[in-house]
């Protein structure tokens, strides 16, 4: 082909996949079909579906009622191939507030994925004063560049299993890595005693506390938030008030879940602690 029409034709292709989605806020009459496509892409890992209890609070706004935060993309013919998600919270740094915003519950249709999937995300980074991404699929990963986000540093999971051969017993194929796996977990139990320098109490305790040095990029501690946290429907919700070297910090809330027999649990919020270790 031609260099010139090779070019006019890319360019009209790529102007006809723009016109042919519309992405728009997603409403409470979206959420059904999210729920589709949820069941559509993780027909093969049935348990990351989430249904409509779950969506109707990841997509609401904890801070004020209106607008869901996130948007949705449909094709010519109204079928909803796309949906991303977004958490847009206070942050200082310097002496200067910024709104920052984190995308979730990203996800395209197979048949969709591609340019669509980057514009839907550059509409999320725009509604911040800067944005970050924290994981997230390999394909997903793959777009952040896309974006002009820059690589930081890998996130890290740690994990600490409290009974062993139930963890075994939880539907996780019999193996000897496994095993082996069971067997390390059960020589952890013996681990180092509770930090001396942090202590939980019971409670919510104070929930606007900010203890970052001001040249610290830190989110801006609010009630709202944290009681949406607290507000999730499929788990159970546990709320301390954390002290670190005797001085109140504030809240940590931790997420209590059964899967398979096993109790899980997952700290979603803690107050900054600095650059303690022990204190993690």
């Amino acid at each position: 082909m031609v260099p010139g029409l090779w070019a006019i034709t890319s360019l009209l292709t790529y102007l006809n996949y723009k016109m042919s989605y519309s992405i728009s806020s997603i409403t409470s009459a979206d959420i059904l079909d999210v729920e589709k496509l949820y069941r559509e892409v993780y027909a093969d890992r049935p348990h990351l579906i989430k249904g409509r209890k779950e969506l109707e609070w990841l997509f609401s706004d904890p801070h004020q009622a209106g607008p869901m935060p996130g948007f949705v993309a449909r094709t010519p013919w109204h079928e909803l191939v796309g949906v991303i998600g977004y958490s847009l919270n206070k942050y200082r740094f310097d002496g200067r507030e910024l709104k920052g915003v984190i995308p979730i519950s990203w996800m395209i249709s197979a048949k969709h994925r591609g340019l669509l999937g980057i514009q839907m995300l550059q509409k999320v980074m725009n509604e911040g004063d800067f944005g970050f991404a924290i994981q997230g699929s390999k394909e997903a990963q793959m777009s952040y560049a896309a974006v002009r986000l820059k690589y930081v540093g890998a996130a890290h999971i740690y994990t600490k299993v409290l009974r062993p051969m139930a963890y075994v017993r939880s539907g996780i194929p019999f193996s000897p890595a496994n095993l082996l796996k069971a067997g390390y977990y059960l020589g952890r139990l013996k681990s180092a005693p509770g930090s001396q320098v942090v202590r939980l109490e019971p409670g919510k305790g104070s929930q606007g506390l900010n203890h970052a040095p001001v040249e610290h990029l830190a989110m801006v501690p609010e009630a709202k938030r944290n009681q949406w946290l607290e507000e999730c429907p499929l788990v159970e919700t546990i709320s301390f008030t954390l002290y670190h070297k005797g001085q109140e910090k504030g809240p940590a809330i931790c997420y209590i879940c059964e899967t398979a027999g096993i109790r899980r649990g997952r700290i979603v919020h803690i107050p900054y602690l600095g650059n303690d270790t022990e204190a993690y």
